[in-house]
């Protein structure tokens, strides 16, 4: 690999870096995500939101730059969304909505 080509790689990663920190979302105060897209050329509904399939490779560049808040804010965040199971579930199971996450949860009920 010749010298301008490894000093083209650098720039075009330095350049990315800049963009990819350019897109970070903030919520309260702290770095939560990135946003979907960064395209101000294309008027999107979407494209300002964080969605996981698309901040997944941005935190795994997060993680190996040693900037670790922002993944785990994100993942605090997220967790926040999820839904709580309540008695009621547990006793109306067939009512249920999230079918799914009722079944995982009461089978981490019964290993452990």
């Amino acid at each position: 690999m010749q010298l301008e080509d490894i000093a083209a790689i650098q720039k075009a990663e330095e350049e990315a870096w800049e963009q990819l920190q350019k897109s970070i979302l903030y919520y309260q105060g702290r770095p939560v995500g990135t946003v979907a897209a960064v395209d101000e050329s294309v008027d999107s509904l979407n494209y300002d939101q964080c969605f996981v399939r698309d901040f997944a490779s941005s935190a795994l560049l997060f993680l190996i730059k040693g900037q670790t808040d922002i993944v785990r804010n994100f993942l605090e965040e997220t967790l926040k969304l999820q839904p709580k199971i309540t008695n009621w579930m547990l006793i109306n199971p067939d009512k249920v909505s999230c079918q799914l996450v009722l079944k995982w949860y009461l089978m981490m009920e019964k290993s452990i």
